[in-house]
């Protein structure tokens, strides 16, 4: 049976509405109160995608209020600090939305921040073919990011450990498990030398204080993918990208750092071990970083041991 059913509009209910109850279909139907903006895209060039105005207004999502905007001026204001980025990889997250907007064969649901004015936006981007001319797509770009906000802090306890602002043994696993064939990575593993006894000796909360003290140290030497993780009690892990001289020089700034680290009570001076580990194609580099700890710790404390992963 031949399927004849089409989209009909109707503008007497469009007047009934505006009449009787003062609602505006484009205003408070279609674009119903939110900060949106309904576009169509010209998608001649496959790099790039030409967008114009149907309803709405561009400085609803944080542009200024013209006819017509391209997606390399949207994406220009993307921002590569947001913590989505941070976690799975700045330029991978930048090339994921741009690859999933620039997929004209299929409908796109995508959210991403952009930066403007010093001030962040999340910009949910759906899109879908419109199938009388498969040239344009119709596009509804929201600016939610007062919703995103909660989100963002969900998503920022899942990955990260609330007492030291480090991300957790959870993303480590993620983060490594990504990266570990990458050129140049390194595995630290760390270890505060003697904490139980700090703990029994000046308390608990002193024994927070000194991770939080020992955390920021590690906070300071993280950059792009450069980053440790607390993975339980005392020990942390770090990845690092780069020459030997370069993971030495790390290492030896927390030697120094952390030995100037003294506890309210006792006056004990805190150190800590590391074993590191330079990889080639191993899965398992974790598990050798803290062997090394332990040989580390074995020599008497208070420094590290590097070594290279045998091909």
């Amino acid at each position: 049976m031949e399927n004849n059913m089409k989209n009909k509009y109707f503008p007497e209910a469009t007047i009934r509405l505006k009449m009787d109850y003062g609602v505006n279909v484009v205003d408070d139907v279609i674009l119903g109160g939110r900060d949106r903006v309904i576009l169509y895209a010209e998608t001649k060039d496959p790099n790039n995608l030409l967008f114009h105005v149907i309803a709405g207004s561009l400085n609803l999502i944080g542009f200024e209020d013209k006819p017509s905007i391209t997606l390399n001026q949207i994406l220009s204001k993307f921002n590569y600090e947001n913590i989505y980025a941070k976690h799975g990889g700045k330029e991978e997250h930048f090339n994921d939305v741009k690859r999933q907007i620039l997929n004209l064969k299929a409908n796109v649901d995508v959210t991403f921040p952009i930066i403007v004015h010093n001030t962040e936006h999340w910009l949910r981007y759906t899109s879908s073919i419109i199938t009388r001319n498969p040239k344009l797509i119709s596009v509804v770009i929201d600016n939610v990011t007062d919703y995103y906000q909660v989100e963002l802090e969900k998503f920022e306890k899942t990955h990260t450990d609330s007492l030291t602002k480090l991300y957790n043994k959870y993303t480590l696993d993620y983060h490594y498990g990504l990266r570990y064939q990458k050129e140049g990575i390194h595995v630290i593993y760390l270890d505060i030398d003697n904490f139980k006894q700090i703990n029994d000796t000046d308390g608990h909360d002193a024994g927070d204080l000194c991770l939080k003290v020992f955390s920021e140290i590690l906070i300071s030497h993280q950059k792009d993918y450069n980053l440790f993780y607390r993975i339980g009690g005392d020990e942390f892990v770090g990845l690092l990208f780069g020459s030997t001289s370069f993971v030495k020089q790390v290492a030896e700034d927390i030697l120094k750092r952390v030995r100037m680290i003294q506890m309210p009570k006792s006056k004990k001076l805190i150190t800590v071990s590391m074993g590191i580990i330079k990889g080639t194609m191993s899965d398992n580099l974790i598990v050798k970083a803290d062997q090394i700890l332990y040989e580390a710790k074995q020599a008497g404390k208070d420094q590290y041991i590097y070594k290279v992963e045998a091909e």
